[in-house]
């Protein structure tokens, strides 16, 4: 997840020329990141690890809805790039990585496990449906 909160990081200043909050959100994203990066490496507890299924899942699923719905100070969806797919790949392999890790740690919690991963399947399929999804037109999304 360190490598997604870099990219996001990364990101950030690109997004400044047209929307100071879209470079807001990605660098509180990436910060987050980083931090939740931070506490792993630290302490791996039950409760890292919720925060980093919810961060990952958080994450994968509006990158998904950001390609098919403008954000709110954004007029359109967003495109599909290089960086963005990148760090979307990094999240998802950070969420199956906690998935695994759980599975191994604590065998007793299979059952939550699978309820979990339906959960992050859910998330990583709406991000990864972008790259199928066709885009809303933004005169359908705004009226106009």
């Amino acid at each position: 997840m360190l490598a997604a909160g870099v990219l996001h990081l990364v990101q950030a200043p690109m997004h400044l020329d047209h929307s100071w909050e879209h470079a807001a959100a990605l660098a509180t994203v990436g910060l987050v990141e980083g931090a939740w990066s931070l506490a792993w490496g630290s302490r791996r507890t039950a409760v890292t690890v919720w925060v980093g299924w919810s961060i990952t899942i958080a994450a994968l699923t509006l990158y998904g809805l950001s390609r098919v719905l403008p954000l709110p100070f954004e007029g359109e969806p967003e495109a599909i790039d290089a960086i963005g797919a990148a760090t979307q790949l990094c999240e998802a392999a950070a969420c199956l990585a906690l998935i695994a890790f759980s599975a191994a740690a604590r065998p007793g919690l299979r059952a939550t496990l699978r309820q979990l991963s339906l959960v992050a399947a859910a998330a990583m399929a709406a991000g990864m449906a972008s790259f199928t999804a066709p885009s809303i037109p933004a005169g359908i999304v705004t009226g106009g």
